[in-house]
């Protein structure tokens, strides 16, 4: 991502899917109004940033596509829609993901998957095409 976007506090929406990206920049939480992340069908290889939980704006995240190793949705408090699907993601959590409603992460190597206060308005667990074994006894237990 080139760092000028960076210089762009107010910008709400950021679309860069379909190129060579290979991470995220660190300081991406100086875009501290961005609502929506689409940086699907790059070449993202590493570890997210931490400081993702500092955008308490983002509410669309898609990072489909990629090669991401793994991530931690914690960092994601207030998003309502994660697309992590098409990764190389092995372990999921869904953890105080108070605003989730959709959770897509079919084709990755996900072998385990578990819920830890999970979100009220949770609609939609995509799951498929992974390496799961079981399902987690706690998703039984959403509202």
């Amino acid at each position: 991502i080139p760092p000028a976007l960076l210089e762009l506090p107010e910008l709400t929406v950021l679309i860069a899917s379909g190129n060579y990206i290979t991470n995220i920049p660190e300081d991406i939480q100086s875009i501290r109004n961005l609502q929506h992340l689409d940086v699907r069908m790059n070449r993202i290889n590493t570890k997210l940033p931490r400081h993702f939980s500092q955008l308490s704006a983002l509410g669309r995240v898609n990072f489909r596509g990629n090669r991401i190793p793994e991530l931690s949705l914690k960092r994601f408090s207030v998003a309502q829609m994660i697309n992590c699907s098409e990764n190389a993601i092995r372990s999921l959590t869904i953890s105080n993901n108070r605003e989730l409603q959709q959770l897509i992460a079919n084709a990755n190597k996900i072998s385990h998957f578990s819920i830890v206060h999970g979100p009220e308005l949770l609609s939609i667990i995509d799951l498929s095409k992974n390496e799961l074994s079981s399902l987690p006894d706690s998703l039984c237990e959403l509202p």
